[in-house]
């Protein structure tokens, strides 16, 4: 967490917060933020019925997208991009602290499949976790630990927001990647 990181967070209080209430409502706002988002579906909803998978897959294809951008100019809409428009107000996770656009990897599932999503993802989810860690177990090298921790990291993170739906958290599989056979000289 950086000090401009606390700085907004601290914005977001209509009183003087204490720096672990700002420490404990960016880390676990989304959370209460999800609460109120679920009991105010019809204020949180899209225009339409579901993003069918854009939310999940938003990381992937975003880096397609990104791509697509510089290259050809071509401006494609992620799926987080849409979970952001409908997000975008701030709500009262506390009698004082606000929050808004942070969003867990719950509503990125309810927002595809709806109440469904959240059993089709998390499986896919745990599939892609226990074939890293087999993978990790199986065949110890530099390349299978690093991508085995930098997924179990993810993972905890995505209890406060859905960061595989970003393209950065994608290309760092890809870096990972490249660099784990590497020697880095500095």
């Amino acid at each position: 967490m950086t000090s401009q990181d606390i700085i907004l967070t601290s914005q977001r209080s209509l009183h003087e917060a204490s720096i672990l209430e700002n420490i404990y409502y960016y880390f676990f706002g989304s959370i209460d933020l999800l609460g109120i988002f679920s009991h105010n579906l019809h204020q949180y909803t899209f225009n339409y019925d579901y993003l069918y998978g854009q939310a999940f897959f938003s990381g992937v294809v975003g880096v397609f997208a990104d791509i697509l951008r510089l290259l050809l100019g071509i401006n494609i809409i992620t799926g987080i991009v849409y979970i952001n428009e409908v997000v975008q107000g701030y709500e009262y996770v506390s009698p004082t602290i606000r929050m808004n656009n942070n969003v867990t990897m719950l509503y990125a599932f309810i927002s595809d499949f709806g109440w469904f999503g959240l059993i089709i993802f998390p499986s896919l989810i745990a599939v892609f976790c226990f074939k890293c860690y087999k993978k990790a177990v199986m065949k110890t090298t530099k390349l299978n630990l690093a991508i085995y921790v930098y997924t179990f990291s993810i993972l905890l993170f995505c209890i406060i927001e859905w960061f595989p739906g970003r393209a950065t958290t994608i290309l760092t599989f890809v870096f990972i990647y490249l660099l784990a056979g590497k020697k880095i000289r500095v």
